[in-house]
């Protein structure tokens, strides 16, 4: 069962949380999407001039845009109250707002890494950057993607959702036949996308490689679903790909 039309976003009451709540209401908006805010309540405590931002910019959009966004507080850590809040209700995607390894005031970002494999559903990870319509999406293919029925029937609700934007799918030569396959199998569904696709040559790591793509292509999403794999190297390219230099936000998903 495809997920609803709703969407997760994290906060934890700060700036940068604040920053990305106002993002995933931006997109909430502009896609037609349902917003749950959410915040896990624990010992540590929060700024209560950054809640009552928060609750503030919920209750602009909702009387502004009549968009039904709601604000939830639980008590509990953080990882069981979002893993619960995920069991309980279908969500298309989470929001997670970071400053890259160094900036979330409760979640580094090696542990937004650790958030996505744990969570196994699509999280877009937020760099400081406003809300744009995406009118281009990169899609990195890897050699061990597997185009498995989870894989695809996770993609295309996503896919649908920013239909207008044209989706550019990249890999190296050896990735070719896989990225292929997922365009065979798409296109069957989705049939009015526009989408295309590169073929990466050279020595440089792929992470560089997509970095200039996106300068040059001016990208303004990207879809990092890599395969399951242990490997450092894989593990490497993941992070980089999230907490890349120009900031593009990036839905990931950890199979």
């Amino acid at each position: 069962m495809e997920a609803e039309n709703k969407i997760l976003i994290l906060t934890d009451f700060t700036q940068t949380c604040y920053d990305s709540v106002s993002y995933g209401l931006e997109i909430s908006h502009f896609y037609g999407l349902r917003a749950v805010v959410f915040h896990a309540e624990n010992s540590c405590g929060y700024d209560v001039l950054q809640k009552e931002k928060t609750e503030e910019v919920v209750s602009l959009y909702n009387q502004k845009f009549n968009m039904g966004a709601s604000l939830v507080i639980k008590q509990g850590t953080f990882e069981d109250t979002v893993l619960e809040e995920i069991k309980s209700t279908k969500f298309l995607f989470v929001i997670l707002g970071t400053h890259g390894k160094s900036g979330y005031q409760s979640l580094t970002g090696s542990f937004a890494a650790k958030l996505v494999i744990a969570l196994r559903i699509p999280i877009l990870v937020l760099q400081n950057r406003r809300f744009l319509p995406v009118h281009k999406v990169l899609f990195p293919f890897f050699k061990a993607t597997g185009i498995s029925e989870e894989y695809f029937s996770d993609v295309l609700p996503l896919v649908r959702t920013f239909k207008n934007a044209e989706l550019h799918l990249v890999c190296r030569p050896e990735a070719k036949e896989n990225a292929e396959k997922f365009i065979s199998m798409f296109l069957k569904d989705v049939e009015d996308v526009k989408y295309s696709l590169s073929v990466l040559s050279g020595t440089q790591p792929l992470a560089k490689q997509v970095a200039a793509y996106c300068a040059a292509e001016n990208i303004e999403m990207i879809f990092n679903y890599p395969p399951q794999n242990d490997t450092v190297q894989m593990h490497t390219v993941f992070e980089q790909l999230m907490f890349n230099i120009q900031q593009i936000p990036v839905m990931c998903k950890y199979f």
